[in-house]
């Protein structure tokens, strides 16, 4: 009997692959004939391999079935060898530049969008990726394509979370190793005591990115040897330009929410002589900024002091309840220094002062007031900052009448 007429030789992953119809799993098995040599075959079929003096054959599978029922969105495929294919993974969220209230991730740490983790307005240099395994196993990889769609360039996720034009497979990662947690039982960093639990992935994972760019993110599974899916769906993310900002306001002790416009005016009202005192208003600042280093406030005065045409209340570092010069004095102390995420702001310690009339001197050269930084556990970036010092004056029976005055300049400028 010839059986070549029933035979239909297919080329399938740049092997021959020979098939008829039954059910069986045949493993990692070489088949060979005097013309053909299929190595490691793993394929779903039944009944053994079958030989004739021309070939040796795998029964009972359907390479030809490949039947496409397609849309702008999705393909339904039949037959072999789709059935080995892993499920397409779906991008959950690709951000940069989200806030709590818009973001689609689940798990950034500080639950407040990319800006939470990289300060107001958003991210320059970075953005946050997950994952929809669609019911992929756990130890599936995925590779993260990330298109810069300013310079029409192609880019890879590496393992070590920069970007290449190139990939390997050690790019190919799971979502432990991508997102530094996932949810589902025996993952390795389903919680933040299992091994491969990482609270940083949590809050970025794509890094070397261009600021004020836009990317377009796809993922695809692979799940064993040729089972590598076809590139997911894509989502949009953000990088923004690196930022400082900061706004003064004049209000009282409860002045957290309060707006205030330009010109910006401190009243001391009348100075009672041996008497300290304090400003009904404080200077508040709004500050956010998305510097890694971070940021410092700094500030200087015009006079030293608070000053008429014949008379100076010098401005000093002293406490002015004590007032160890015997000549008065004018000063600022920080009182409050908050942020919804990142930083903290911190107070310079010459107007972190601890006694109620104890002060930091103002001068014509900068004086540095709060800052960020990045050392240890702080994070440089700001989002949503709000700080406040207060101005206090002592004068003295010697003082001259007069209407004194004073401008204070606040800068704000990133650490390098």
């Amino acid at each position: 009997m010839n059986n070549s007429k029933y035979i239909k030789i297919l080329s399938w992953i740049a092997v021959m692959t020979l098939g008829l119809s039954h059910n069986l799993v045949i493993q990692a098995q070489t088949l060979v004939s005097p013309t053909y040599r299929i190595v490691d075959a793993t394929i779903s079929g039944s009944g053994g391999v079958s030989t004739s003096t021309s070939y040796s054959l795998l029964s009972s599978i359907n390479p030809i079935a490949d039947k496409r029922l397609t849309s702008l969105s999705y393909a339904i495929k039949s037959g072999f060898p789709n059935g080995i294919y892993a499920n397409v993974p779906l991008v959950l969220c690709a951000e940069g530049n989200t806030t709590g209230m818009t973001t689609t991730c689940l798990d950034f740490p500080n639950a407040a969008g990319a800006q939470g983790e990289c300060g107001t307005p958003g991210c320059p240099d970075r953005i946050k990726v997950e994952i929809d395994h669609q019911d992929n196993p756990i130890d599936t990889l995925y590779l993260v394509g990330v298109l810069d769609t300013v310079q029409n360039i192609q880019y890879y996720l590496q393992s070590d979370h920069t970007i290449s034009t190139t990939y390997d497979i050690a790019d190919y990662m799971t979502i432990c190793s991508i997102e530094g947690k996932d949810t589902r039982t025996g993952s390795g960093c389903a919680i933040n005591t299992d091994p491969e639990w990482d609270a940083n992935l949590q809050s970025m994972n794509v890094f070397g990115l261009g600021s004020n760019r836009s990317y377009t993110i796809q993922t695809k599974a692979l799940q064993g040897d040729f089972t590598e899916t076809e590139w997911s769906p894509t989502k949009v993310a953000s990088t923004e330009e690196l930022t400082l900002s900061f706004d003064l306001d004049i209000a009282n002790s409860g002045g957290f929410a309060t707006e205030t416009a330009a010109p910006y005016a401190i009243n001391l009202g009348i100075l009672t002589p041996l008497v300290v005192t304090t400003a009904a208003n404080r200077i508040w600042f709004d500050i956010n900024t998305n510097s890694t280093g971070g940021m410092s406030l700094h500030m200087k005065d015009s006079y030293n002091g608070l000053y008429t045409a014949s008379f100076t209340i010098p401005s000093t570092s002293e406490d002015l309840a004590v007032d160890s010069g015997n000549d008065g004095g004018f000063g600022a102390k920080t009182t409050t220094a908050t942020q919804a995420s990142l930083g903290p702001i911190l107070k310079d310690t010459t107007y972190d002062t601890v006694s109620t009339d104890e002060v930091g001197l103002l001068s014509t050269t900068l004086e540095l007031l709060f800052f960020t930084n990045n050392t240890g556990l702080n994070k440089g970036q700001v989002a949503s900052g709000r700080a406040s010092v207060v101005l206090k004056a002592l004068a003295k029976i010697i003082t001259p009448s007069g209407q004194y005055t004073d401008t204070i300049t606040f800068y704000l400028t990133p650490n390098v």
